[in-house]
C-alpha cells in the first residue's frame, strides 16, 4: 500500500512539475519598444518659423562632435517620464535604441550635415575623419532631458566650439521646448527630435559665424 501512494506522489509531482512549465511556456513576458531620435527636415521647420534660416553653405569644413556628456538620471537605456517636480518614473518596456548621449550625437552630426551642406561631419563613436583635417570640434554637455508624456519635452544642451586652427572658444547654452501632439512614447520621441533639432540650428550658427570671422 506504502508503496502505490509513493508511486501516485510521484505521479501528482510531475504533473504540476508539468503543468508549471507549460504555464510558463505560455506565458509571454511584456514587449520591449526601441525608439531611436531622428534627423529634421529643416525646410519644413524653417517655414513654421520654429528655426532661423540664417544657415551657411561649408561643404569642406570637418567637424568632429566629441563624447556627449548627459545628466545621470536619463544616462539609461529607459526612457526616463516626469510624474511630479521630484519624482520620476522609469519605464522598463520603453527603451533607446542605443545609449542616449550617442543617438544625441549622431542626430545632431546629421542634423548639422543637413544645415551644412556637408558629408563631413562625424560623432563619437563613429568618428571616422582624419583628426588632422577637423576645422571644428563640438563638445554637448545635455544638462536637461525631461519628458512629460501627453504634455511636452524639454531639451538644454551646453554646447563649446573650437576653431582647431586657433584654438578660439565660443560657448552657448540653449533651452527649448516642444509640445507633445500626441499621447504615446513616438510622439514624445518626436517631440525631443524637434527640440535637439533647434538646438542644432543654434550650434550651425555658431560654426558659420567662426568661419567668417
Amino acid at each position: 500500500m506504502r508503496l502505490l501512494t509513493d508511486v501516485k506522489l510521484k505521479k501528482l509531482a510531475w504533473s504540476v512539475a508539468s503543468l508549471i512549465m507549460a504555464t510558463g511556456c505560455v506565458g509571454t513576458s511584456p514587449k520591449e519598444n526601441f525608439y531611436t531620435l531622428n534627423s529634421q527636415d529643416y525646410s519644413l521647420i524653417q517655414a513654421d518659423n520654429k528655426v532661423p534660416t540664417a544657415i551657411k553653405s561649408l561643404p569642406n569644413t570637418v567637424i568632429n562632435i566629441t563624447p556627449v556628456s548627459i545628466i545621470e538620471v536619463v544616462d539609461r537605456p529607459q526612457i526616463v517620464i516626469k510624474l511630479t517636480p521630484n519624482k520620476v518614473q522609469i519605464l522598463e518596456q520603453q527603451r533607446w535604441a542605443q545609449p542616449l548621449k550617442n543617438e544625441i550625437g549622431r542626430v545632431i552630426a546629421k542634423n548639422l550635415s543637413i544645415l551644412l551642406n556637408t558629408n563631413l561631419v562625424t560623432a563619437y563613436p563613429t568618428n571616422t575623419m582624419n583628426t588632422n583635417l577637423v576645422g571644428y570640434k563640438v563638445q554637448l554637455n545635455v544638462q536637461q532631458f525631461e519628458s512629460n508624456l501627453g504634455s511636452n519635452a524639454t531639451v538644454t544642451i551646453n554646447y563649446t566650439v573650437r576653431r582647431v586652427s586657433d584654438n578660439q572658444i565660443l560657448s552657448n547654452t540653449i533651452t527649448t521646448n516642444q509640445a507633445i501632439s500626441g499621447n504615446n512614447y513616438s510622439d514624445l520621441v518626436l517631440a525631443h527630435s524637434k527640440a535637439i533639432g533647434i538646438i542644432s540650428s543654434e550650434i550651425a550658427k555658431t560654426i558659420v559665424g567662426m568661419a567668417t570671422q
